[in-house]
């Protein structure tokens, strides 16, 4: 399976069908996606192939805590910082541990 990354180029990628997908998420403001969809890929051909960013997927919402979990979200001053924009990292736990 391949995400995209660590591959420095296309070519390195085997030759073969694949299901391919599209996401852009941008933090907080929007998260688009294309539709899944089947492609027969060859390294050695250089078409294009057109991915259209036609799905809105919908906002996350922050559960809310039980009687059993408690739900911990903490701001990254580091990734803060170099982003430029709110990130958090969340977590949760399990009262019977509090």
């Amino acid at each position: 399976m391949y995400f995209g990354f660590p591959d420095e180029n296309i070519e390195s990628i085997p030759k073969g069908e694949y299901y391919v997908q599209a996401v852009l998420h941008k933090y907080q403001t929007f998260n688009l996606a294309s539709k899944p969809f089947k492609i027969i890929f060859d390294p050695t051909n250089h078409n294009i192939i057109k991915i259209i960013l036609s799905e809105v997927n919908p906002n996350i919402y922050e559960p809310k805590d039980t009687e059993y979990i408690r739900h911990i979200k903490i701001r990254s001053q580091l990734l803060t910082e170099f982003l430029g924009t709110d990130i958090f990292s969340s977590t949760c736990i399990s009262t019977s541990w509090l």
